[in-house]
């Protein structure tokens, strides 16, 4: 017993360090070790939950353990016997909210949480990481049983672990940046998890949009994230690409910056059209654009966004028209049938 003892402590005071500045130490090894401890106790609960007198001698250890751990550490969290049940989850939480930790872990943590990972990714990277996506899932389950968050608009939905990642990456910009060097860390971070690959382009696009679009605690970290979006030309495409288009309308009600770099994405595919005699409509001259139709819904939801949003849109267009030859005949320019569609 004196050996479980002795691994309990241990862990607390591992999840105490968690917490602390002393975490930006670990690395990726370091982190591995702390949820196969974490994991141990999580053990400890299943085995000894439902024995009374082992119980209460934990019980009665772990309050020994926290009146010690709290003359150590300023802010540390009593961990209770019920706690240990869920030890991962608590560890896991505590690196993300803590702005101590290295880019590196921030990334294999978020990385490793991803749920849109493929069978065969999971399988070439079997290590006890590997819980962390589950964790992720109960997490996002507790959340929207208890209605935590709220979209702004109702249109907007995602699948929960994704939301939850969304709050996760909010959270941790939001602590990133209350501290001396926090945009060049929040700048890492990002950089670190938008990967060359298209996979990491649409995981990111669809975390970076929820974590704008919710009610953040500060409007800092929406616009960090707004203007690190503008350098990201390849990233804008893909969102533009893959996400809603009422998704991207409410990021254009939100951000002039946004709503610029959208324009210039749709005015790319508008030009990209040329139109076929023989069909008699708008085809695309190579695979990097949309349809006619699709251009279509773009600017429609943006013509049904907030007023100024509209003003915009129907300025840019009729400007963009003139600019073309301001002809209204079918076929001799896309921003003459475009509004001609439009007005409808």
């Amino acid at each position: 017993m004196q050996d479980v003892f002795k691994n309990l402590e241990g862990t607390a005071q591992l999840l105490a360090v968690a917490q602390s500045e002393f975490v930006s130490c670990w690395d990726d090894r370091a982190v591995e070790r702390a949820f196969q401890w974490t994991g141990y106790c999580e053990h400890i609960h299943t085995r000894f939950n439902e024995n009374q007198d082992i119980r209460k001698a934990l019980e009665n250890r772990l309050q020994m353990i926290n009146e010690r751990l709290r003359t150590t550490f300023m802010e540390y969290r009593d961990l209770t016997f019920s706690d240990l049940a869920q030890c991962q989850s608590i560890l896991l939480m505590n690196l993300l909210k803590n702005p101590a930790i290295s880019s590196s872990v921030a990334k294999l943590l978020f990385d490793r949480c991803r749920p849109c990972m493929t069978a065969g990714a999971r399988q070439s990277k079997q290590s006890v990481f590997d819980h962390l996506a589950e964790l992720l899932r109960y997490t996002s389950a507790a959340r929207l049983l208890s209605h935590h968050w709220k979209l702004r608009n109702c249109a907007l939905t995602s699948d929960p672990e994704t939301e939850t990642q969304g709050v996760l990456l909010t959270e941790r910009l939001l602590r990133l940046l209350s501290r001396d060097d926090s945009k060049r860390r929040a700048e890492e971070l990002l950089d670190s998890i938008l990967q060359d690959s298209q996979d990491a382009m649409d995981y990111m696009s669809r975390i970076l949009v929820l974590a704008i679009l919710r009610d953040a605690r500060s409007t800092d970290v929406t616009d960090f994230m707004l203007n690190w979006l503008q350098n990201k030309h390849c990233l804008l495409q893909n969102m533009c690409l893959t996400l809603p288009v009422s998704q991207l309308t409410v990021l254009a009600q939100q951000s002039v910056e946004f709503r610029e770099s959208y324009s210039g994405i749709l005015k790319d595919w508008a030009s990209s059209l040329q139109f076929d005699v023989n069909e008699g409509e708008w085809v695309q001259k190579d695979a990097t654009g949309v349809s006619f139709t699709t251009l279509v819904d773009h600017f429609r939801s943006l013509l049904e966004g907030c007023p100024s949003l509209k003003e915009h849109t129907e300025l840019n267009l009729i400007t963009l028209k003139s600019a073309d030859g301001d002809f209204d005949a079918r076929g001799l320019s896309v921003w003459g049938d475009l509004l001609r569609k439009l007005k409808r």
